[in-house]
């Protein structure tokens, strides 16, 4: 089950009654079992390029881009939905291309990226209000996404903060969703995605490279239990490629906890407000003086 909270306990409990020569067996056992920790988590401002990170797509490293200046020193990192062979947007080809390597292809049949992250083929698809009843999905195509395996020994927060770009808008009069940014959280067993941005909305038909069209920036926070994770963020194509889409990021953060303070319980409370009250009353008996 995902990890939400932690249930760490100790592997010898319950077997000191062995003798000496099984319970080291038994230890050599569980240490060799033991998976390999995965590294503490590091390069969250991508000041060190790609460094810790795995990528792949159009994945490159940016300064000011876009309006958007850098959160967290003087980098951050740039993922688009954009090849360089296509003209995705009436611009040329590649005009919406920053790394010289294509995005990664994510179709059902040949899902790369979900692979990259660790996901079922179909994970990408997507259900809509107007196709669900009619058994139909939009579809994944490509884009781009970086990842990190990381250890963490307390219960911790993971955050960053992200801006979407993109030329994608309504591709129907039915107003249906496009192009989205989504956040994938492995503990090894389970894999949470979360999106945290998509395209919807008219836009505008004539686009001059490297602008785009629309843009959102928010920051993505979640809570999570102590233990070995990899995070993955990703940017891709739905149901189309004729239109780019772009994520920056920056500030990844894994932080941990604030340790929570328990409320006073109510009835202890009421019962040393008695106990004070009681030793008040005998102290005031004893200082009457006695007839």
């Amino acid at each position: 089950m995902f990890k939400f909270l932690s249930t760490s306990k100790s592997v010898f409990r319950g077997i000191s009654l062995l003798p000496v020569a099984t319970l080291s067996l038994l230890s050599l056992g569980t240490l060799a079992s033991k998976p390999v920790q995965a590294a503490a988590f590091s390069n969250g401002g991508f000041e060190s390029d790609f460094t810790s990170w795995e990528i792949t797509g159009d994945v490159s490293t940016k300064g000011t881009f876009n309006g958007f200046a850098p959160t967290n020193g003087s980098n951050q990192a740039l993922l688009t939905t954009a090849t360089t062979f296509r003209d995705d947007d009436n611009v040329g080809e590649g005009a919406y291309n920053f790394s010289g390597t294509d995005a990664t292809i994510a179709t059902i049949n040949n899902a790369q990226l979900q692979a990259f992250l660790g996901l079922e083929n179909d994970a990408l698809q997507i259900d809509t209000p107007l196709t669900e009843p009619l058994g139909i999905q939009l579809d994944s195509k490509e884009g781009s996404a970086i990842k990190q395996s990381f250890s963490f020994e307390h219960d911790f927060n993971l955050s960053f903060d992200w801006k979407f770009l993109t030329n994608d808008g309504n591709t129907s009069p039915f107003s249906l969703p496009s192009d989205r940014a989504i956040v994938t959280i492995s503990d090894g067993t389970d894999t949470v995605i979360d999106t945290f941005a998509q395209s919807v909305g008219d836009f505008a038909d004539s686009l001059t490279s490297p602008e785009f069209d629309q843009k959102s920036q928010g920051r993505f926070s979640k809570n999570l239990a102590a233990g070995d994770y990899t995070v993955g963020i990703a940017v891709y194509d739905v149901d189309g490629t004729d239109k780019t889409s772009a994520l920056l990021i920056d500030n990844v953060a894994v932080e941990k906890s604030p340790a929570s303070v328990p409320e006073p319980d109510n009835t202890l409370g009421i019962i040393a407000a008695a106990g004070i009250g009681y030793l008040t009353k005998r102290r005031r008996d004893n200082s009457t003086p006695r007839a």
